[in-house]
């Protein structure tokens, strides 16, 4: 079983590089990460730290959830990551694929903004019943979904 990966001599990662890794609990990642593909941890249920060298630039993480410096789009929120109500940063537009797919913990979601969701996004987020300011830009089945469980 692998419960860390240390990425530190990775410049980029691919698309569903630790998908279904369920004992993975923690990434680490070098301050030259430049590169991050969809949907990195889908189904890797126990990844609740995901953690950026000093002196990385181009991403940061901010309660557990990792951002592109600048905050315009949201790269992943571990599925293990504790968050009950999220509120968007005012900077966010964007959500990448599966950005919070698998995470149970999250119940509401909070912008002030319209942010644009891709595909995935929420899927197996079974208890998030709140949610307000999206722009849909991928719809697919699983986002529907994930969206008819919130607006029931």
């Amino acid at each position: 079983m692998i419960f860390c990966l240390d990425f530190s001599n990775l410049t980029s990662i691919s698309n569903e590089c630790c998908h279904n890794c369920s004992s993975l609990k923690e990434v680490k990642f070098s301050d030259a990460l430049t590169g991050i593909g969809q949907s990195p941890f889908l189904n890797c249920d126990k990844l609740s730290t995901v953690s950026l060298a000093v002196g990385t630039t181009k991403y940061v993480i901010e309660d557990g959830i990792m951002y592109t410096s600048d905050k315009s789009e949201l790269q992943c929120c571990p599925p293990a990551v504790n968050i009950e109500t999220y509120t968007a940063p005012e900077s966010l537009i964007n959500l990448r694929y599966s950005s919070f797919a698998g995470n149970k913990s999250i119940v509401e979601f909070i912008s002030n903004n319209s942010i644009t969701i891709s595909g995935r996004c929420f899927e197996g987020c079974l208890n998030l019943k709140d949610i307000n300011q999206l722009t849909i830009y991928y719809l697919n089945k699983y986002n529907v979904l994930a969206l008819n469980l919130i607006f029931q």
